[in-house]
């Protein structure tokens, strides 16, 4: 059963998305952040309400709106429940991105080029950051690196090697497997494409 979110509720989460985002703004460069103007659909308020989010200034805004931002990059629809449950917790960000926590709703193609939704998605959420980790934790970072070559060889690689790239323009190509077609995306999984009606009739 869904219980509705109350305007107190809101407030509440509103500062504390407002903190962690501009936690986490430091894992992107300026020009990506400037990007990340979006809305978050509260699923369990009682009237249709937004948390739009803008950059200016070099911080994050965050405002409480009956409509999402005209020129937004994306929307994300999420419960504020679930958002601030995840905001309390340093590992957090699981609840809303395992499983079925979150929808982003993305509209061109350019939004998936420059990686947005995955921008968005972890400026909201919480979890620790892996250059202040080391320093709490060598004994531990020390023993998982060591015993996770592939894993290791990979950071380095982003530390030295791509650092000028990660997190700023131009990303890393991936496959936007959204836009594929029917029989691109059979191709690449390796999959047979199924003639559905010719399936029907047989049965």
């Amino acid at each position: 059963k869904t219980e509705a979110v109350n305007r107190d509720e809101i407030a509440r989460l509103c500062n504390d998305l407002r903190y962690w985002m501009n936690y986490n703004k430091r894992l992107y460069h300026k020009t990506v952040l400037a990007d990340a103007e979006f809305s978050i659909l509260l699923e369990d308020a009682s009237t249709e309400t937004y948390l739009n989010i803008t950059y200016s200034d070099e911080r994050f805004h965050v405002g409480v709106d009956a409509s999402p931002l005209p020129d937004r990059s994306l929307t994300i629809k999420t419960t504020a429940k679930k958002l601030a449950y995840g905001l309390k917790k340093v590992w957090g960000g699981d609840v809303l991105s395992i499983g079925y926590g979150l929808i982003v709703e993305v509209y061109d193609q350019l939004t998936l080029e420059k990686n947005l939704d995955i921008v968005c998605v972890r400026l909201i959420t919480r979890y620790p950051i892996a250059r202040q980790d080391l320093l709490k934790f060598p004994l531990r970072a020390l023993k998982y690196y060591s015993q996770n070559p592939r894993i290791t060889s990979l950071w380095l690689k982003q530390k030295v090697a791509l650092r000028p790239y990660v997190n700023k323009y131009p990303y890393n190509e991936r496959d936007h497997w959204m836009l594929y077609n029917k029989c691109a995306l059979c191709a690449v999984c390796k999959m047979p494409e199924i003639d559905l009606s010719a399936y029907a009739k047989a049965v």
